[in-house]
């Protein structure tokens, strides 16, 4: 019995009218970097064949599981369109054909939506981030910590529902070239963002991740080649951008996997932020899938801290909200245990007119809370520009 019908290759502006779709249940990867763009529209049900989207809570309490009924994915100038069939379903070309161009005719004209103004948002738990984070310079000081990662949220409500498509339009235009563009969207919410940090992409055996820590922030009219080097030359990003390498290394070595990397970290250059960040390669043994791998790294130093588990039981007793899907793996795998992950960040959760943002920073040995609070605003001012169309 069929379980899931093919139709021919699309042309690329099906995926892209695929992504303005109002959706329910909708979940969004692209990286055109490293040539993923996935798609999965609406709840088939457990036994659906074909990819599963997945996205876990940074605690790891929480795991949101899509099989989907539509599958998208675009390849090149090409997209492959897929509809996965319940049990008993028939797979009638013309009506299935006739189903995809309803769901196409749903998709949101680009440029008919308009984001409202969002009013100043309002920090979540007060005035809490500069006292918890001199308590934890302390434990590091006195060598209970090495690294935390320390977040802060903000909300605000707009007088009219913030809509999704001009978003991810937006995010698509200055990020997609070195970013991960996503969107889950489930039981009334929308996370949505533009990750620079690759969890892990398991691919033919081969597996790819990266060291991403250590930043400077990045301004209009600023001399980068002279911040690449500035950042490159500060010995507390370095530390921070080291721990996170070695963190990873023993991971995969565990796995029984030798990684390589080059010595040097290269630098990621964003509108609003420069990145420290370090390629990291390794062949993986027979039989490992990405989910073994991502349940390894997550979380790395990068959004978590040294000691992970320390770390992670300070982060929940001290930030007054929960991450959720904030700094966690969100991403897919396919029936052979391959897939593609990337770490939830640059990110938004949309609820009806209400918007929540949320971001941290890494505090090491000579961090100073006042700038490390300075860099999270830039990090809410640069989401929250492209989120109005101000960038």
């Amino acid at each position: 019995m069929l379980r899931r019908f093919a139709f021919p290759p699309q042309p690329p502006e099906v995926f892209s009218a695929l992504a303005r779709v109002p959706a329910e249940t909708k979940f969004l990867v692209e990286n055109r970097s490293r040539g993923v763009a996935e798609m999965g529209i609406g709840e088939l049900g457990a036994d659906a064949p074909g990819k599963t989207f997945r996205a876990i809570s940074f605690d790891a309490a929480e795991t949101f599981s899509l099989r989907p009924k539509w599958e998208i994915s675009r390849r090149g100038n090409a997209v492959f369109v897929a509809r996965n069939l319940a049990e008993g379903e028939r797979a009638e070309p013309e009506m299935l054909r006739a189903e995809l161009d309803a769901l196409l005719s749903r998709a949101v004209p680009e440029g008919a939506e308009k984001v409202p103004p969002i009013p100043p948002p309002r920090e979540i738990g007060g005035a809490w981030y500069l006292p918890a984070a001199r308590k934890i310079l302390d434990e590091i000081g006195a060598g209970t910590l090495r690294k935390l990662v320390l977040a802060r949220a903000i909300e605000a409500r707009a007088e009219s529902p913030i809509p999704v498509a001009p978003i991810l339009g937006k995010l698509h235009e200055r990020f997609e070239k070195n970013c991960t563009i996503f969107c889950v969207a489930r039981a009334g919410k929308t996370f949505l963002g533009a990750s620079p940090e690759t969890l892990v992409s398991l691919r033919d055996g081969a597996l790819e991740t990266e060291a991403l820590a250590g930043s400077i922030p990045n301004f209009p009219g600023a001399d980068v080649p002279a911040l690449g080097a500035r950042l490159l030359a500060d010995d507390k990003e370095r530390r921070e951008h080291r721990a996170v390498i070695d963190f990873i290394a023993e991971k995969l070595r565990r796995l029984g996997a030798e990684p390589e990397f080059p010595e040097t970290p290269e630098i990621v250059v964003l509108p609003n932020i420069l990145h420290l960040r370090t390629p990291i390669r390794a062949r993986v043994p027979a039989g490992l899938g990405v989910l073994e791998c991502v349940a390894a790294l997550h979380p790395t130093p990068a959004m978590c801290g040294v000691p992970a588990e320390a770390a992670r039981a300070e982060i929940l007793a001290t930030e007054p909200f929960p991450r959720g899907d904030f700094a966690g793996p969100l991403g897919f795998f396919d029936a052979r245990g391959e897939g593609f992950f990337a770490v939830g960040i640059r990110c938004a959760e949309i609820s009806g007119n209400a918007i929540r943002l949320f971001a941290g920073s890494g505090l090491v040995a000579g961090s100073v809370p006042e700038k490390e609070f300075r860099e999270i605003d830039s990090k809410f001012s640069a989401v929250l520009a492209h989120i109005q169309g101000k960038a």
